[in-house]
């Protein structure tokens, strides 16, 4: 049988904001991932600054050498600028810098109802910063994959051989 109120019964008023909000959520990411990244962009810097030695500092004038050098200055330096045009200057630095940064946060910031805004970012030399930010609302779907082709093999790591 349901219990009834009794008139002199209240009922606790709801939190006015959720459990979870103004939150964050750490998490790292794993030293091997980190430094697989300092390696990748290690070598790209690398030639870039072999590249430019190249170009500069060594002679006699090879041509063939001068050319390649060329190349791959421009390919960096185009892909440089037009990531800078694409998302600004500051959004390429922070997402730049995020590469090397093993601590990363998901925090909840909750200022009503209606104004859920989730945001990825991390933490650098005391100071946050956000990769992404939107608001919950937004969010429409969500696919999620382990990646590296495991739709087409159906075999992953949560799932096993």
């Amino acid at each position: 049988m349901a219990k009834t109120l009794k008139t002199c019964e209240t009922v606790p008023p709801l939190k006015s904001e959720p459990p979870y909000a103004n939150q964050r959520f750490v998490y790292q990411r794993s030293i091997s991932e980190t430094l697989g990244i300092l390696i990748y962009f290690g070598i790209g810097y690398l030639f870039f600054g072999i590249a430019l030695f190249n170009l500069f500092y060594i002679r006699p004038f090879d041509p063939q050498a001068h050319i390649s050098a060329s190349i791959w200055i421009g390919v960096v330096v185009f892909a440089t600028i037009s990531n800078c045009k694409n998302i600004g200057f500051h959004q390429h630095c922070v997402n730049f810098l995020a590469a090397f940064v093993r601590n990363r946060f998901v925090s909840i910031e909750w200022s009503g109802p209606s104004d859920e805004i989730l945001a990825l970012g991390f933490t650098f030399a005391s100071h946050s910063f956000y990769l992404l930010k939107f608001k919950s609302k937004a969010i429409q779907t969500v696919d999620w994959s382990m990646g590296q082709a495991s739709d087409r093999t159906k075999k992953t790591a949560m799932i096993g051989p």
